[in-house]
């Protein structure tokens, strides 16, 4: 099994959880675990599954065979007083349904190999991956990659962007900036994942180690578009946090970290000064102590999303592009509404609860895609300034 160094300490604290799965979250049942809980009699548990247990119409899979109805709160209803599973406490950890057990931990197989990886909308798992230089790192340096006879234009992108990420001599930003280049390069078609001939494995080669030094060298500043940029990075803040519930983080959050931003600003202009100050003074000085943090946040979700192996290609970046930018703008309002400054754990519960709602709620993504578009159609570009830091 390949997996990130932090999966290796991960556990579940349960009742101390800041933001429990248990609320808010879609729980599908699995078609044997719903038979199981038909079959409960315990009094007042067996009662309360036949009630809240309900068959779907129309079972999507065997795992979506069944769902919990949340209380109206959006609460799970098996969430009792100590904020544990009432259902794990009176039968046992084998009576969870297969999305209980698993989450935050997803598996796959890929080219005879298996993999396993976290959600970080889990806020310890968003703890762990972002806690230590090394939580991305596989144990005995074993490569997530395939072996070079078996790669693909897409594994040579990707493999290509998730090396550039981990060289630490590079901005993450500037990472994903090459991201953008790279996958406009050489996947702007869309390429079908059939075998690459050794010629353009080369190549990906030659311009990943050309590209990387001309990013090192070369400062980027983001100028006239610093406006536009801050105006759909606030909006789509402000969008993903009007999905949330009382039961979610992320919208304080991200009122705390704009009120913060714009107070006393009279127009989105002064606004913008006072994000490009904050971000210089505040933000930048914690940030390049603890690069680590962000970057371990967008190699797992290269890694967890397995980004440009299949599908569309500029959806994929744009909402990697949107992602980081919208967290990094909610670290920089929160750099100036902590007075003794940020920590780790500002960044755990920043990614933790955007995460929640962007990759839980199906509409985040092709709304991120939307808010692009609308601006410059099927634009690399556009996105790329995302990512371009505001001073």
């Amino acid at each position: 099994m390949n997996a990130p160094k932090y999966l290796s300490t991960f556990s579940c604290v349960g009742s101390a959880c800041e933001e429990t799965c248990c609320s808010s979250f879609q729980v599908d049942i699995d078609r044997a675990t719903f038979k199981t809980y038909m079959a409960v009699k315990e009094p007042g548990l067996g009662r309360d599954l036949q009630r809240y247990v309900k068959k779907l119409r129309e079972p999507r899979a065997p795992g979506a065979y069944a769902r919990i109805s949340l209380t109206p709160s959006g609460a799970c209803p098996f969430l009792d007083e100590a904020r544990l599973c009432s259902i794990q406490n009176r039968l046992g950890e084998g009576a969870l349904s297969e999305t209980c057990r698993a989450y935050p931990r997803e598996t796959w197989e890929r080219d005879g190999r298996r993999y396993l990886g976290a959600k970080l909308s889990c806020p310890e798992a968003a703890r762990l991956c972002l806690s230590a230089p090394d939580a991305m790192a596989f144990p005995d340096d074993r490569d997530q990659r395939p072996a070079e006879d078996g790669a693909t234009a897409r594994w040579a992108v990707h493999a290509a962007i998730e090396e550039v990420t981990r060289d630490r001599a590079l901005p993450v930003w500037k990472a994903i900036l090459f991201a953008g280049v790279v996958t406009e390069t050489f996947l702007s078609d869309d390429p079908p994942a059939v075998p690459a001939d050794s010629d353009l494995l080369q190549s990906i080669r030659a311009y990943t180690a050309q590209t990387r030094q001309a990013l090192l060298a070369e400062d980027f500043a983001i100028g006239d578009q610093a406006l536009l940029q801050f105006r759909i990075l606030t909006g789509i803040a402000l969008s993903a946090s009007a999905k949330g519930s009382a039961h979610n983080r992320f919208p304080k959050i991200v009122q705390a970290s704009l009120d913060t931003i714009m107070a006393g600003a009279e127009d989105f202009d002064g606004a913008l000064r006072q994000y490009a100050v904050l971000y210089e003074t505040r933000f930048k000085p914690f940030d390049d102590a603890h690069d680590y943090a962000l970057r371990n946040f967008v190699l797992n979700y290269l890694y967890l999303n397995r980004v440009f192996l299949a599908g569309p290609v500029l959806p994929q970046f744009q909402n990697l592009a949107v992602r980081f930018g919208v967290l990094r703008l909610l670290l920089v309002g929160l750099s100036g509404a902590r007075p003794e400054g940020l920590t780790l754990a500002d960044y755990a519960a920043v990614v933790s609860s955007a995460s929640r709602i962007m990759d839980h709620d199906a509409t985040v993504s092709p709304e991120i895609c939307a808010a692009l578009d609308a601006v410059e159609p099927r634009s690399v570009s556009l996105a790329v300034r995302m990512v371009i830091p505001p001073a």
